[in-house]
């Protein structure tokens, strides 16, 4: 447990950002051996989803993906982003930057972009300062959620510290999401919804029809 806390401060550390010396495969790899660290952890599920670990990628490539860290700050992420898969997405990131390299003020549509890359000084500054470029989309909220997931843990270690029996019988506390089924949060706050607005009323004792996954039978 304590093992977990440790990675899942990592993750969602400042700290955690592509170097200017590093190039996207090496950062690739570096990000998902961090990954694969926690996913090998008990209850890891509780804590991390599949789209906060994309998103979180996506967003600390730093550089000439800047617009990436833009847009999931102002909430326009590209959905498809997160849904490709793997090869599919490092492909058309390959692309980006090597468009970036040969024309970094160019407006194209291909780059996946809808708007002019900035290249203004104090873009550049933000590009050889990962820390400051960091510290402008995560600073705010890294204490509330390292103290979001130390209480997470706490809960997961308390409902699994006692007996088999007490096991089976007492979980940490849920939510449900018509989409997700038994998770940690509920429709209404869903950050990947496929499912109307009037479906974010579901419940664990009403599902209206929702996913039953990760129900346990009783």
């Amino acid at each position: 447990m304590h093992n977990i806390q440790l990675l899942l401060s990592t993750f969602y550390s400042p700290s955690l950002m592509r170097a200017s010396t590093e190039s996207l495969d090496d950062y690739w790899n570096r990000f998902n051996d961090l990954v694969h660290q926690i996913q090998r952890c008990p209850g890891h599920e509780l804590f991390i989803s599949d789209v906060t670990i994309r998103k979180r990628f996506l967003t600390t490539l730093g550089r000439e993906f800047s617009k990436l860290a833009d847009d999931e700050k102002n909430l326009c992420l590209e959905p498809t982003l997160l849904t490709l898969d793997d090869d599919l997405l490092l492909s058309r990131l390959r692309s980006i930057q090597s468009n970036h390299a040969a024309d970094p003020s160019a407006t194209v549509s291909s780059y996946g972009y809808s708007n002019a890359l900035k290249t203004s000084n104090s873009s550049s500054k933000t590009a050889e300062s990962p820390l400051t470029y960091d510290h402008l989309m995560m600073k705010e909220s890294y204490e509330a959620l390292i103290k979001q997931q130390a209480e997470a843990l706490k809960e997961y270690a308390t409902a699994h510290q006692s007996g088999p029996a007490s096991r089976n019988n007492r979980r940490p506390p849920t939510a449900y999401c018509y989409t997700h089924g038994d998770c940690h949060h509920t429709g209404a706050d869903c950050n990947n919804p496929r499912h109307s607005p009037d479906k974010n009323a579901a419940t664990l004792e009403n599902r209206m029809g929702g996913s039953k996954k990760g129900m346990r039978k009783e």
